[in-house]
């Protein structure tokens, strides 16, 4: 859903992007190349690294909070 939720959002980067290339004076066809990329690559990238931080934060928080050797036994 997050990646869905960035694609759609990537959509709004499009329209900005492109508003500003064009107030830029950059031709239509050429900014909307470039436009394209720009939108869904760094939407995607975005829903990426909050996956990603999503994840790790919580693998950190199944981790066991015991202060043991892995077979569970105290060290001496």
């Amino acid at each position: 859903m997050i990646r869905s939720y960035s694609l759609v959002l990537g959509i709004i980067g499009i329209r900005f992007w492109f508003t500003l290339f064009q107030v830029m004076g950059v031709e239509s066809e050429p900014a909307f190349a470039a436009v394209a990329w720009i939108g869904w690559v760094n939407a995607l990238l975005v829903a990426e690294i909050y996956i990603s931080w999503y994840r790790n934060r919580q693998a950190g928080e199944a981790l066991p909070a015991t202060a043991g050797s892995s077979t569970g036994f105290p060290h001496k």
